[in-house]
């Protein structure tokens, strides 16, 4: 029987450090608005699913069978799998080892995820400041603004919350951190043994926390105009929905 799923989100993520009232829509959502889309994403992890069924040892058909998901939406995290284990797989740590993408799945699922998440809502608190009406009702109203009115309130909204950008650049100032290579190393081996044991860290670097879920995001290619093939608009993704390449 499934238990109930809530995000854990520790008290130090309310702070002015990381979030603050007062801060930009952008910086909230990319800050704040991430990490509660990434801790709800593990709410569809295979990891998260199998732990609250007290499973360890279930192979991934007898986790189609007790879980709440549909067999379609299985196929779908199942697809996407061994996309993100391979394109993680690739990625080299400060220590010149190539990353566990394996290990770390579930929580590159979750910073995939989550990115989507904040930038979706993001987009949509945006929207509703342009179009509080049409968003919340289809029938017009004698306050829906005109079409005059309606381009003077984009202008206003993209000079005020730019073209995502500062979405993007408060994303990545979260995960802006300066570490020696001994640090870097410390910092992975206390992760692996309060994750289990091992030699294997559960999340990727700081660095590709930032580059690999950014250049899976086809939105971020377009606010910073990166050319179609460069390291952060590849042919080819692993992202889910539309732009989507895997």
């Amino acid at each position: 029987m499934l238990k109930l799923s809530y995000p854990d989100i520790p008290l130090g993520h309310l702070t002015p450090a990381i979030f603050n009232q007062s801060s930009p829509l952008s910086t909230q959502y990319g800050v704040l608005g991430f990490t509660l889309g990434h801790e709800i994403a593990h709410c569809f992890t295979v990891e998260r699913r199998r732990r609250q069924r007290g499973g360890e040892g279930k192979d991934h058909q007898q986790q189609q069978k007790s879980s709440k998901l549909s067999s379609s939406v299985y196929r779908i995290f199942a697809s996407h799998r061994r996309c993100f284990e391979a394109q993680y797989s690739a990625t080299v740590e400060s220590n010149g080892r190539r990353a566990n993408g394996t290990r770390m799945l579930h929580e590159n699922f979750a910073d995939n995820l989550g990115l989507r998440a904040a930038y979706d809502a993001y987009q949509l608190q945006t929207a509703e400041a342009v179009f509080p009406f049409t968003l919340r009702s289809p029938l017009k109203t004698s306050s829906s603004p005109s079409s005059s009115s309606t381009l003077d309130h984009l202008k206003r909204l993209e000079a005020v919350h730019g073209t995502g950008r500062d979405f993007f650049t408060a994303y990545a100032q979260q995960f802006c951190v300066r570490l020696s290579a001994e640090e870097e190393e410390m910092l992975a081996v206390m992760e692996a043994a309060a994750n289990g044991g091992g030699k294997a860290r559960v999340h990727a670097s700081h660095r590709h926390r930032v580059n690999v879920p950014l250049s899976n995001f086809a939105p971020f290619a377009v606010a910073f105009n990166c050319p179609l093939g460069s390291p952060m608009h590849p042919r080819r993704r692993c992202a889910f929905g539309p732009d989507g390449g895997a």
